[in-house]
């Protein structure tokens, strides 16, 4: 054996259960921020998102359509700052 083999022994086996869960990238954010957003079809509706990103999705929700389809025509304006337990 030699010296790499025996530390790997030697270490602490890693139990997947004790570890805390995985963050990942695409998790929902806090909302921090009221947008507008403005849609040539859909009209104007206010959002809550951290992001633009964010805004798109939640209008494209609010009008039932995929986000993709209305992204590029959307126009956002950020608004106020908002508390995170008054996104309601």
């Amino acid at each position: 054996m030699n010296k790499k083999e025996i530390l790997r022994e030697q270490a602490p086996k890693k139990n997947l259960r004790d570890s805390p869960p995985q963050i990942f990238p695409h998790r929902p954010r806090p909302a921090n921020y009221r947008w507008n957003v403005t849609h040539p079809q859909h009209g104007t509706t206010s959002v809550f998102g951290a992001v633009r990103y964010d805004a798109v999705i939640a209008a494209a929700k609010v009008w039932h359509v995929p986000w993709t389809t209305i992204a590029r025509d959307c126009a956002l304006e950020k608004l106020e700052r908002v508390a995170a337990d008054a996104q309601s």
